[in-house]
């Protein structure tokens, strides 16, 4: 089993939300908002194979907080709308074609490797059915 993510990753997923005194203890002892990572794709390049579910639930999450970062730029075609980029985010993680344990096609080609498990952040008690 995976472990769950890591303060430093976490921190790193949320720190457009998480206060600068945080983001100091956990991430680097000198503030260097151009170093966290300034969009979406280049957040999954750096670590392709994790999720947080504020990702599907919170557009606030791609928000900044801090005046010296940026907000979270999201994929073109979301249009920089981030509650259309959260409905259609969970519309594909709820959807039938998705399979939960590798994230791919429910009916994937045998070259997939083995299935990983679902790991959820401390923050999975916040997801609610609709």
């Amino acid at each position: 089993m995976t472990e769950p993510l890591s303060d430093l990753s976490l921190s790193i997923y949320l720190a457009r939300r998480l206060p600068k005194r945080r983001l100091l203890a956990a991430v680097r002892a000198q503030w260097q908002p151009n170093e966290y990572p300034a969009s979406l794709e280049r957040l999954y390049h750096w670590t392709p194979d994790e999720c947080i579910p504020e990702f599907f639930t919170d557009a606030t999450a791609f928000v900044s907080i801090h005046p010296d970062m940026p907000d979270l730029a999201l994929p073109h075609w979301a249009g920089g709308d981030a509650a259309r980029f959260i409905a259609a985010h969970r519309a594909m993680l709820e959807g039938p074609e998705v399979h939960l344990s590798r994230g791919g096609p429910a009916r994937a080609p045998a070259a997939l490797p083995p299935p990983l498990p679902l790991v959820l952040s401390g923050h999975a008690a916040s997801i609610t059915p609709y």
